[in-house]
């Protein structure tokens, strides 16, 4: 169906807590994410309501990044141990253990590929005597087959589903980008896109948001003030109206982005103002 998202919840909420764990603490995982915001490469994602968020390639980086580490410390004597206790088991038996993690989790998705026992009979290579080059090999033509990033981009479709609706999660990730941003002097930027997208050095221009980024915000926030609960769908009352609030004012370093959105009723809006970074997690229940 159009725009819809099939989930099956196979390693979801595993990733949920890896992304969460790392925004809430990521001093500790520092060297590892350098990657991504180290050396400037912060300012190649700085877009304008981008509808690949800046979350969406946080996650992307962060998945790829453990799919890596995954393979790469896959124990191979473990499973070549395995496979040699199997002994007189026929071949369609012995081919569920010449299986590596990666391919458990394309197979999660549904994701065609060919498998390492295939990869390991075109190169002519025994099972019995597999080493981690071969394992390293065989990931490297996955991913240019392209099917790797299909499945970080299932994923990360999944991660983004679930954790948009935390919207303090996405005021840290917006906070740590605004550290960034307040640092950044427009005559020190050489790429002229980025430049133009800046108001003066350390703030961005403001920009209004597209409908679909007001769409995705007002319905997950319920139509309603995420700070006083007020009702903002005008069903019940036509004057209040609603206020799509940057989270981290852009005055602080705050991105035009649709994790960076949430739904204030005007009181709340005035009160907050460009000097604050207010939001909450209160949700209206389901029943």
């Amino acid at each position: 169906m159009h725009n819809t998202i099939e989930i099956e919840y196979n390693s979801t909420y595993f990733f949920c807590n890896i992304i969460k764990t790392i925004l809430s603490d990521t001093f500790s995982y520092a060297r590892k994410l350098d990657g991504f915001w180290g050396n400037g490469s912060h300012q190649y994602y700085i877009k304008n309501f981008a509808e690949v968020s800046i979350f969406h390639q946080f996650i992307s980086f962060v998945i790829d990044v453990y799919l890596d580490e995954e393979v790469h410390e896959f124990n191979i004597d473990e499973q070549l141990k395995l496979f040699e206790r199997l002994g007189d088991y026929d071949d369609s038996v012995a081919r569920n253990y010449k299986k590596i993690s990666i391919e458990y989790r394309l197979l999660e998705y549904g994701l065609k590929h060919q498998s390492f026992d295939e990869w390991l009979k075109e190169k002519d290579i025994d099972f019995a005597h597999v080493n981690d080059d071969d394992i390293t090999d065989y990931y490297v033509s996955l991913y240019k087959t392209g099917v790797i990033w299909n499945l970080i981009k299932n994923i990360t479709d999944e991660v983004f589903f679930l954790l948009f609706t935390n919207r303090k999660l996405m005021m840290e990730l917006n906070k740590i980008f605004a550290d960034f941003i307040t640092e950044m002097k427009v005559d020190e930027i050489h790429d002229r896109d980025i430049k133009m997208l800046f108001e003066k050095d350390g703030m961005l221009k403001r920009k209004i948001p597209p409908v679909w980024a007001k769409n995705a915000v007002y319905f997950r926030d319920r139509g309603r003030c995420t700070i006083c609960n007020k009702d903002l769908s005008r069903l019940v009352s036509l004057q209040n109206d609603s206020n799509y609030d940057h989270i981290v004012p852009l005055a602080l370093g705050g991105l035009n982005d649709v994790t960076n959105l949430q739904l204030l009723c005007k009181e709340c809006n005035n009160e907050k103002g460009h000097n604050k970074i207010v939001t909450t997690n209160r949700y209206e229940k389901w029943y």
